[in-house]
C-alpha cells in the first residue's frame, strides 16, 4: 500500500501545510440498499440513512454498531454516547431519541428546525424563522434552552452543524462563496477557513465555491468543498489550524461528502459512476514511515527540498499545481545522515510536493 508521508509546499508562495495522512477506507451500506449515506459516529456508534432497493422512494434511519443494525423511521444525522438527534419524515421539526422516549426538537418562534449535531446535553443545528425569511438561522440547544442567535456577521445564512464539547462548526454563505467556521463557546471566539483548494471563481449549475465544516473531534475538523477543476464534492481533514487534507473516497466518480468524525474514525458517504450513494469509514493512521520536511529553499527559479528520514529508505516525490492530480518526479533516497534532498528547476505555475513511501 502506498503511504502519503507529507505535503511539503513549495514555490512561490503559501503559508498552509497540506499532508495526506495515511489510512484506511471501510465501506458501510446498509444490507439490501440502493443509497447509503453515513453523517454521524461517536466512538463504535454511527448513524445515517439508507434507501432500501424495494422502495424507490423512502428513506429510513439507521444505526449501526459492531455489524448490527437498527432501522429508525425517522431521518438520523447526529449521535453523542447512545444520544441521537434526527427529522421526523414529513414534518419540519427534529427530535431526539435515547433509547427509550422520543423528544421533539423545535426553536421556538421557528416554522421548521433541523438538528444535525450532538455532544453530551447539547444541539446544534438550523432553523427557518418564517415563510418569508430568505435564510436559515443557527441554534444551540444547552439542556432545555434554546440560544438563537448564532448568526455570523453580514451572512446570508449561517448553518450550525457539528459539536464536540465547548466547540461548534458549520458554515455561513457570503457572497457567492461559502465558509467554514469555528465557534468556542467558552472564549465566544470565531474562526473562519476556506480550503485552500477553493477559488473565487464562479461554478456551473448554481452552485457556489464553498467550504463547509460537517464535524469536529478535538482539533480536528471534517467537511467538504468545491471548486472549480471538476465541479463536485471533495472531502478534506483539517488538523488544528492550517494542516489540510483531501479526502476522496475509493470509487467516488461524482463526489465524496465527509460527515462526521470521532477520534481516529472519519465517516461519510461518496457517489459513483451511476449515482448511487455508498457510506464509508475512514480510519486515520500514523505514516508507516515517518519524514519531515526541514528545509525548503528557492533560488533563481530551482527548488530545493531537504527532509529527515530512515537511512536507506526510499521516498518518491511527487509535484501537482492543483492538488488533484499528482505525477512522479523522482525517487529520493536518505542518506546516512538521516537527510534526503531533492532538487528542481521550475518555472510558469506554481507547484506544490509531497513526499510517499511504498
Amino acid at each position: 500500500m502506498k503511504n502519503t508521508i507529507i505535503i511539503f509546499v513549495a514555490v512561490l508562495f503559501f503559508g498552509v501545510n497540506y499532508k495526506m495522512v495515511a489510512g484506511t477506507w471501510t465501506a458501510l451500506d446498509v444490507p439490501g440498499a440502493v443509497q447509503t449515506e453515513v453523517y454521524g459516529i461517536s466512538g463504535s456508534n454511527i448513524v445515517g440513512n439508507y434507501r432500501p432497493a424495494s422502495e424507490p422512494v423512502n428513506y429510513y434511519g439507521f444505526f449501526y454498531n459492531n455489524g448490527n443494525w437498527t432501522q429508525f423511521n425517522p431521518w438520523l444525522y447526529g449521535i453523542s454516547g447512545s444520544n441521537i438527534v434526527g427529522l421526523v419524515p414529513n414534518t419540519l421539526y427534529g427530535a431526539l431519541y435515547d433509547w427509550k422516549t422520543w423528544t421533539d426538537l423545535n426553536v421556538p418562534g421557528a416554522i421548521a428546525t433541523y438538528p444535525s449535531g450532538i455532544s453530551g446535553d447539547k444541539i446544534v443545528g438550523y432553523y427557518q424563522q418564517n415563510a418569508s425569511s430568505s435564510g436559515e438561522f443557527s441554534f444551540l440547544k444547552d439542556g432545555t434552552n434554546y440560544i438563537t442567535n448564532l448568526s455570523m456577521p453580514n451572512a446570508l445564512s449561517t448553518v450550525a452543524i457539528g459539536i464536540d464539547g465547548s466547540n461548534i462548526v458549520g458554515a455561513y454563505f457570503g457572497c457567492n462563496v461559502v465558509y467554514g467556521f469555528l465557534y468556542n463557546m467558552n472564549s465566544a471566539s470565531c474562526t473562519t477557513f476556506s480550503a485552500p483548494w477553493v477559488t473565487n471563481d464562479p461554478l456551473p449549475f448554481g452552485i457556489w465555491c464553498e467550504t463547509m465544516a460537517y464535524g469536529i473531534s478535538g482539533t480536528n475538523i471534517v467537511g467538504v468543498y468545491y471548486n472549480t477543476t471538476d465541479y463536485i464534492s471533495h472531502g478534506f481533514l483539517l488538523s488544528g489550524t492550517k494542516n489540510w487534507t483531501s479526502l476522496d473516497a475509493p470509487g467516488a466518480k461524482n463526489g465524496t461528502s465527509v460527515r462526521g468524525i470521532s477520534g481516529d474514525k472519519i465517516v461519510g458517504y461518496y457517489v459513483d459512476a451511476n449515482t448511487n450513494h455508498h457510506g464509508f469509514i475512514y480510519t486515520i493512521s500514523a505514516p508507516a514511515v515517518p519524514a519531515v520536511a526541514s528545509k525548503i529553499n528557492i533560488s533563481n527559479k530551482t527548488v530545493t527540498v531537504s527532509f529527515n528520514g530512515v537511512p536507506g529508505n526510499i521516498y518518491g516525490v511527487e509535484s501537482t499545481t492543483n492538488f488533484v492530480h499528482w505525477s512522479p518526479v523522482a525517487p529520493v533516497v536518505v542518506s546516512s545522515n538521516s537527510v534526503g534532498v531533492y532538487s528542481e528547476h521550475v518555472s510558469g505555475s506554481n507547484r506544490y510536493y509531497r513526499l510517499v513511501s511504498d
